[in-house]
């Protein structure tokens, strides 16, 4: 058992934000009129379990070569260097675009989306909207994940499967301009189990 003992007054450098500290003085010690007064603080026996779990390693996403990347060049002259074009992420299959991943999204029906162009240039993006209506589950999916489904409709690459799915739900995000924004809002019906 943790016992309580009464706190002495607080050293300024003892504290940090949000962490517990085990120095408390009472408001009432700081009014001249009223003798001071002790708070008594008990530890809590335990403290909440984190469900995440801390690496001490850091992992390289991609290592990056002065090659690609020079000493004095900015963020995106380095993604435009190492990144296909059109691409924000290193693509498993050049053919497989943003466009392929959002198509896969609208197909199965699993967002309903929008795109408002530029009315002084359709070809770019202002901001794009989109309803997650269902997230589907490998059992949802009806067929073995690796198995390949075809577009309801024709398109280049016409076929994809469970993994292209999971992927869809970051790659299609990556729209330009940077600046691009996204409104995104759930279907009230939609279930809560969402699958890692």
């Amino acid at each position: 058992p943790i016992t309580a003992s009464p706190l002495t007054t607080i050293k300024p450098t003892l504290l940090t934000p949000l962490v517990f500290t085990s120095q408390i003085t009472s408001p009432l010690s700081i009014q001249k009129n009223h003798p001071s007064k002790l708070a008594y603080y008990t530890p809590p026996s335990s403290l909440p379990k984190s469900s995440f779990i801390t690496k001490d390693l850091s992992i390289p996403i991609l290592p990056l070569e002065t090659l690609y990347c020079p000493p004095n060049s900015s963020l995106l002259q380095n993604i435009s260097r190492i990144f296909p074009p059109g691409f924000f992420f290193i693509p498993k299959d050049q053919t497989k675009t943003r466009k392929f991943y959002e198509f896969i999204l609208v197909d199965s029906e699993s967002i309903t989306l929008t795109h408002q162009t530029n009315p002084n240039d359709k070809s770019k993006i202002k901001f794009s909207k989109f309803k997650v209506n269902k997230v589907l589950s490998p059992s949802d999916w009806n067929q073995p994940p690796s198995e390949l489904k075809s577009f309801s409709k024709a398109f280049t690459p016409q076929y994809y499967s469970y993994f292209d799915y999971m992927d869809a739900s970051f790659n299609f995000l990556s729209v330009k301009p940077f600046n691009h924004t996204w409104f995104i809002w759930f279907n009230k019906e939609i279930s809560l189990s969402i699958p890692n």
